[in-house]
């Protein structure tokens, strides 16, 4: 596997740590933790995307969607 890259829209709002880029055939899932820290209200898209080997399929896109919402207002009667 190639390199990995986010794209789109709200990118910069989407982050992974470092990860093994080897993922062999027949072998066990590999997990990438992804986190969205949205800079604004409503929808924040993105693409993660993984370069292969594989002549068949040499990209792999994942869209990723996360919220902003608006923080809310407590209030206490004293």
């Amino acid at each position: 596997m190639g390199p990995v890259g986010l794209t789109g829209p709200h990118f910069l709002e989407f982050s992974f740590n470092a990860f093994s880029t080897t993922i062999n055939d027949e072998g066990p899932p590999v997990v990438v933790p992804i986190t969205c820290t949205p800079q604004d209200v409503g929808l924040r898209t993105a693409v993660f995307t993984l370069q292969t080997n594989d002549p068949q399929r040499p990209n792999v896109a994942f869209n990723l969607i996360c919220e902003g919402v608006a923080p809310q207002l407590l209030y206490w009667a004293i």
